[in-house]
């Protein structure tokens, strides 16, 4: 057994492990093909701060442990590493803090690479050489083996799709990603991929609403301070959006810390993004210390390179580019963790699609299918004949009223997969698996321990929507600033409660998050619970359409021959779809983004792995 660092380190959390498969193995001989196994990071044995420090636990017993993402303490480490040679895999069950690990034991002949439930610190892996080879960094992981990039065009087609590339793939052709929940376990000459831990709906909570409210309340209050007390005397702050959420945890952070508690608001010019009014009720009702950032298009035009640069996988979600922003300021300011509101509105029902959701499911029950495919007929006639776009638009609702779920609620969220195959170039249709992303949500929708399908939809959420998207998108404006998030409306005790929940509490007709609101009233303002949902977006649909030297730029890129875009989708009918977005017939602005974000990624990488 050998442990041995070595200067490969890029970047924050980088490393490389790998593992003898056929080590793993009680029938092997431990003197074959050297050692089990490796772990190599920066030379000193440490990352460059204190919450991205990397916990190794070497023992003279022929026991190895690694882990790092939030604080651990020694004494935490050597304790997971001790269950873990007692119970195997499923030490994981009773790890409460978001952390990735590697674990190898020489007397069990086993090792197990885990990710956190929600997959909050990611991992890449490869099968090599017999090996198991791990890294949070495509590109370490390449440079390490001396493998070249090779883009695989599935990842590339999902990420078309949702502007994400999806856990279990990543956009090395070969290459995986580990999901929320799962670990890989070496053992008997093998290397298996296993879901250690599984969200269940099933049993729910008993109790009238107030009730319900204030077991909700208790949560958040507990899960707040279990993570201030996780970081100590740091410094923390809290992203402030004027949301729901992030109110209520600016509210308990305030209760517990004092006044005077850090809040980060992002603003832009342009007032239909702005909440800067519920930011500033919130700060003022708890007494908060508010900085308002200003955002503009130069921000968006540095964070994009800076991302490209910085890492392996490219996201589209515009709201990536406020969140850096927000976390650099906080940063300049001193804050050392921020916390996040991710996690609400997928645990207690808050998407505007749930909404949605429960209007399709009326419509269906109301009228008889016959009746729905006259309607459709109907409008999609007229509107050919008008030319009248309100039509088109009750047409595509009606159809998609008309199909079932998991299918109607992923074409929500596709851009790829309703312009395929005639916007993309011949050879990369072929070359792809049009269903990926659907069988991705079918997986998770036919997978959830839950017998209602508000459920099995919010299952979905809890793996893509914040597994592959928010919490990806949070976490590298942390990493690219130095700063660690906390996320306490993901606690281990408050998810399980928030899924136990009946779904009456969750969506009470189109009333969302119908507990939380009971729960937080006389606490948060009702102005605050009660308002249209926003989050921290970004106005690139509008900038595309109104500022020419923003979409001249946008042009440039996502018309460069050289680029990647255009060996994918077929020039004609991106002009199209860029011409009918400024021309607002179609709303693509984050489609187009995407695709500009895809071009300077891909130039990025292809350069830094030749």
């Amino acid at each position: 057994m050998k442990l041995a660092p070595e200067n490969i380190s890029r970047s924050l959390r980088s490393f490389v492990g790998s593992v003898s498969i056929a080590q793993c193995s009680k029938t092997h001989p431990a003197s074959v093909d050297g050692v089990p196994f490796s772990f190599l990071h920066g030379a000193d044995g440490k990352s460059s701060d204190a919450h991205d420090k990397i916990i190794t636990v070497p023992s003279r017993k022929g026991k190895f442990g690694a882990f790092g993402g939030l604080p651990i303490e020694e004494k935490e480490a050597d304790r997971w590493l001790d269950d873990f040679s007692c119970r195997g895999h499923e030490y994981l069950l009773d790890i409460r803090k978001p952390v990735w690990s590697f674990v190898w034991d020489d007397e069990r002949k086993e090792a197990v690479i885990a990710v956190d439930r929600f997959r909050i610190n990611w991992l890449y892996w490869l099968e090599h050489a017999g090996r198991i080879h791990f890294s949070p960094s495509i590109a370490d992981l390449l440079q390490y083996l001396r493998i070249s990039f090779d883009p695989d065009p599935n990842a590339l087609f999902a990420y078309l799709d949702l502007l994400c590339v999806p856990a279990e793939m990543s956009m090395q052709r070969g290459m995986g990603k580990l999901g929320g929940g799962r670990c890989i376990v070496i053992k008997d000459g093998s290397a298996s991929v296993r879901r250690y831990h599984r969200f269940s709906f099933r049993e729910k909570l008993k109790g009238d609403i107030d009730s319900l409210g204030k077991i909700i309340r208790a949560g958040i209050e507990r899960s707040v301070g279990e993570r201030l007390s996780w970081v100590g005397d740091s410094k923390a702050g809290c992203f402030l959006s004027g949301g729901t959420d992030s109110s209520t945890l600016l509210g308990f952070s305030s209760r517990i810390s004092g006044p005077g508690f850090p809040a980060f608001s992002v603003s832009f010019s342009e007032d239909r993004w702005n909440e800067l009014e519920y930011a500033s009720l919130a700060a003022k009702t708890f007494d908060a210390d508010h900085k308002i950032i200003p955002f503009s298009m130069e921000d968006a035009w540095r964070f994009s390179e800076t991302l490209a640069k910085r890492f392996d996988e490219p996201l589209g979600n515009p709201s990536l580019l406020a969140t850096c922003k927000c976390v650099e300021e906080a940063s300049l300011a001193g804050v050392e963790y921020m916390i996040a509101g991710d996690g609400g509105d997928e645990i207690f029902g808050g998407n505007e699609r749930y909404a949605s959701e429960y209007l399709y499911s009326r419509f269906n029950e109301s009228v008889p299918g016959f009746l729905r495919k006259l309607c459709m007929k109907g409008a999609g006639y007229s509107a050919s004949v008008l030319d009248f776009p309100l039509l088109g638009r009750a047409q595509r609702i009606l159809e998609r009223a008309d199909r079932k779920n998991p299918e109607r609620y992923y074409l929500e969220d596709a851009f790829a997969y309703k312009i395929f195959p005639s916007a993309f170039r011949k050879e990369f249709a072929e070359a792809i698996n049009p269903e990926i992303c659907l069988e991705i949500f079918s997986n998770y929708y036919s997978e959830a321990d839950a017998g209602d399908d508000l459920d099995r939809l919010l299952h979905i959420d809890m793996y893509h929507t914040l597994g592959d998207n928010d919490l990806v998108k949070v976490g590298m404006a942390g990493r690219i600033n130095g700063v660690g998030i906390l996320y306490p409306m993901l606690g281990d005790a408050l998810v399980d409660d928030a899924c136990r929940l009946p779904c009456w509490a969750k969506l009470k007709g189109r009333e969302k998050r119908h507990a939380f609101k009971v729960a937080m009233t006389g606490f948060v303002p009702e102005k605050i619970l009660y308002k249209k949902k926003h989050g921290f977006g970004v106005p690139i649909s509008h900038w595309i359409r109104n500022s020419k030297p923003f979409s001249g730029r946008i042009a440039e890129v996502l018309f460069d021959g050289s680029g990647l875009v255009l060996k994918i989708v077929k020039q004609e009918e991106l002009k199209s779809i860029f011409r009918n977005h400024v021309e607002n017939r179609i709303d693509a602005g984050m489609f187009l983004w995407g695709l500009y974000y895809l071009n300077i990624w891909h130039r990025n990488i292809s350069t830094k792995i030749k």
